[in-house]
């Protein structure tokens, strides 16, 4: 007998990773998605802060949700907002894509990995600018550091490769703090380079204030 669902969500939008938001929305999952199992049922759960709420509500539109977000309290008390959605093709469906492994570089085409970036970026990335020591002129120098945050250090050094490719970005050391491992790119060519990358033409998903830090 089919199990029955409260409410209702596309199962099969992940099965295979071909449009430019499944990719997307694959690298968010992968940076901030999380899937437990607890009586024998899986859930999926997505949190994110409170300013990032109709980035929320984007994503449930593009997997068809009709489940409900609801109001929650992050770290520190901090106001966020959660969809869970327990579903059980859905869940084994991004499970089999070793979402969160550089494995998952595997289930998505080439063509498709500035999207996948791109979602990790949104979920687990910065961009931050260094002040230097001003200038007679008045003029304040200041250089662009881009940065992106993963628990898996074998999924970054893959990134890194594609990098090197894509963006004519050398290797450099991963820095490893608070329990994650951190890839960091300096200079307003190489930033200017990945920005290109992460943002090609066409209509895809993004998240504006983090597109905005460019």
């Amino acid at each position: 007998m089919p199990r029955f669902y409260q409410y209702q969500v596309d199962a099969s939008y992940f099965t295979n990773i071909n449009t430019p938001g499944k990719a997307y929305w694959l690298g968010v999952l992968a940076a901030d998605g999380c899937i437990s199992n607890a009586g024998n049922k899986w859930r999926l759960e997505l949190m994110l802060a409170e300013k990032d709420h109709e980035w929320l509500k984007s994503f449930r539109t593009a997997i068809g949700s009709t489940h409900p977000i609801r109001a929650v309290h992050g770290g520190f008390g901090t106001p966020c907002f959660k969809l869970a959605i327990t579903n059980q093709p859905l869940c084994l469906s991004i499970l089999a894509l070793d979402y969160k492994s550089c494995a998952v570089l595997e289930r998505i085409p080439s063509r498709l990995y500035c999207h996948f970036i791109r979602g990790l970026f949104d979920g687990d990335g910065y961009i931050r600018h260094e002040m230097g020591t001003p200038r007679h002129t008045g003029y304040v120098p200041h250089t662009p550091e881009w940065s992106l945050i993963s628990q898996s250090r074998e999924l970054l050094e893959r990134l890194q490769n594609i990098f090197v490719t894509a963006c004519n970005i050398p290797l450099n050391k991963l820095s490893f703090y608070n329990n994650a491992w951190r890839w960091k790119v300096r200079g307003n060519k190489q930033v200017k380079r990945i920005a290109t990358f992460l943002y090609p033409e066409g209509d895809y998903p993004f998240l504006p204030r983090k597109r905005d830090l460019f």
